[in-house]
């Protein structure tokens, strides 16, 4: 059990796509099957990280810790 994780809503997500229309949701499988269901990828700290490097898409919304934000800025300066 994640705190981090089980407290993400439906409504959190469709409110941060209706300010991020274009944006991918990654999701980490810890979350509840619901807001999986509205992710565009599923996968471990690191693997949300690879996707974001390895896609083309500019702009993200992540469903995990906020401590996986660093890396993903330092990873990718260019992409939100």
């Amino acid at each position: 059990y994640c705190p981090v994780h089980a407290d993400l809503t439906p409504d959190q997500l469709v409110q941060a796509k209706s300010k991020h229309q274009n944006a991918l949701f990654l999701a980490h499988p810890e979350c509840p099957p619901h807001i999986l269901e509205m992710a565009d990828f599923i996968g471990s700290t690191s693997e949300m990280i690879d996707y974001a490097t390895d896609n083309s898409s500019s702009e993200y919304i992540i469903g995990t810790e906020i401590g996986v934000l660093f890396e993903l800025q330092k990873e990718n300066p260019t992409k939100t």
